[in-house]
């Protein structure tokens, strides 16, 4: 018997190992729905998981892993956009709220960028000293070069990061996701 994934945010290992409730079937709405969703749950209703799923689905790194998804409504069911964008992942849940917390979030996004190119091989140098919203801005401007057509979203939070991020920091923390598409 499997057991309940309480707390458990990571889709593959609770996908394989745990009991799943499929909420893939809610991959083809969410595109048919727009561009820009606000996903809004209490706490512990699998906001992060669900956020990991697509991660997975729409990764084009996770491309040879998509059987992983047999019995799940999606693989019978795929649409076309199955693995066809970089996804630059941030979790602002691991942001320490001691010290100068502007810091420690610039720092925190600086290693989600960086991981970012790094898994993409994208040729970007990012300085994990240097403002957030700086080697964020650069990416996307060397991103935006190489591909003209690239599709974009960038959240406020990045524009002006020192008046908006602290307003929405909680004890709790949250996590988002920067879909980039060329």
């Amino acid at each position: 018997m499997k057991n309940i994934p309480y707390g458990l945010s990571d889709f593959k290992r609770v996908v394989s190992h745990y009991y799943y409730i499929d909420k893939t079937k809610y991959i083809p709405l969410l595109e048919q729905y727009g561009n820009f969703l606000y996903l809004i749950r209490p706490r512990r209703f699998g906001k992060s998981l669900f956020l990991n799923m697509l991660d997975f689905y729409y990764n084009k790194k996770y491309e040879n892993e998509f059987d992983l998804l047999k019995g799940l409504y999606i693989h019978s069911n795929p649409t076309p956009l199955k693995n066809k964008f970089c996804v630059m992942k941030f979790d602002f849940s691991a942001v320490s709220t001691k010290g100068d917390v502007d810091e420690n979030f610039s720092i925190d996004c600086n290693f989600s960028i960086k991981r970012f190119v790094n898994q993409y091989n994208f040729n970007i140098d990012v300085d994990l000293y240097e403002p957030a919203h700086l080697n964020l801005k650069k990416v996307f401007e060397i991103l935006k070069e190489k591909y003209p057509d690239i599709n974009i979203f960038t959240a406020t939070i990045f524009i002006n990061p020192n008046k908006i991020f602290p307003t929405m920091l909680t004890i709790n923390g949250f996590s988002a996701s920067l879909i980039i598409s060329p």
